[in-house]
């Protein structure tokens, strides 16, 4: 499927019937029944509407790009550019190991250097998807890979940061991502992780995945994190960078996002009507 290509879903829409005869009592019962039919229906709708396919805002492997200089966006890749953020900084290097990444050219990460990949257009956190390879050698004692995903004033409510001994966590305000861990040193890997809305508060749930591309194997897991973030901020920039003296290098940078159809917002709105007035006929159970 092509980038930004319409999917569509085929869905059965069931008809709907509302009787009331006879007992005047009996309407409640038959109100009921009808606006949880009503509700499927809606439901069914919203299934069968076109859904967008996730939108690549930034992707960058690299391989474009001349070995000891810093990264440009080039003719492959998506975004707008990349500028400086904290020195060191960052370089484009040679792949130290071609096991599980046969990439020639990756991106070295200097000890506390940041660079900032600007997106293509700015994002909501709800839907946003990030990706990367990255390898962190043990030639030092604590090396570390944070990955920060920012609003246009640089501040953002989660980093990722991988540390050398398979710990991964949000960074400051959200802390250890317990019960989950990477595969650790001297190994190529991908780290997946999204965002999405929970509904509650400030609440989140960030579903986050590693992958050893030497062996195939996979871990995941959701968590529910409370963040710093307003629906309506845009997040315009993603950045790496590196922490410890050590080796540490990231490839293949991703970012995309699922947004909802605009017309979806017609349906959520008349399924939180039907569940007013089915409250009006009977209490809502507990979620």
């Amino acid at each position: 499927m092509l980038l930004g290509e319409i999917a569509m879903k085929k869905v059965m829409i069931p008809s709907i019937r509302c009787v009331s005869i006879g007992d005047p009592f009996a309407g409640f019962a038959s109100l009921s029944g009808c606006l949880n039919g009503l509700a499927v229906l809606l439901i069914s709708a919203l299934l069968a509407m076109p859904t967008q396919a996730a939108t690549f805002v930034f992707v960058d492997d690299f391989q474009d790009d001349t070995i000891g200089s810093t990264p440009a966006i080039g003719s492959g890749d998506i975004g707008t550019s990349w500028s400086d953020e904290l020195a060191p900084g960052v370089a484009v290097a040679s792949n130290p190991v071609l096991n599980g990444n046969t990439s020639s050219q990756v991106l070295k990460l200097n000890n506390k250097g940041a660079m900032d990949g600007n997106l293509s257009t700015g994002i909501l956190l709800d839907g946003a998807s990030l990706s990367t390879d990255f390898y962190i050698a043990s030639d030092a004692v604590v090396n570390k890979i944070t990955m920060k995903f920012r609003r246009a004033d640089g501040t953002g409510p989660f980093n990722l940061n991988l540390k050398q001994d398979g710990s991964a966590t949000g960074g400051l305000a959200v802390g250890d991502l317990m019960g989950i861990s990477h595969y650790g040193a001297d190994v190529w890997q991908n780290a997946t992780w999204s965002f999405d809305y929970s509904g509650t508060s400030n609440f989140w749930d960030v579903a986050l995945a590693f992958t050893n591309l030497e062996t195939g194997a996979t871990t995941s897991d959701i968590f529910s994190v409370a963040l710093d973030v307003a629906n309506s901020d845009l997040f315009t920039e993603v950045t790496p960078r590196g922490q410890g003296g050590g080796s540490v290098y990231v490839d293949n940078i991703a970012v995309s996002t699922v947004p909802l159809p605009a017309a979806a917002w017609l349906f959520i709105s008349a399924i939180a009507g039907l569940a007013g007035a089915k409250r009006l006929s009977r209490s809502k159970a507990s979620a």
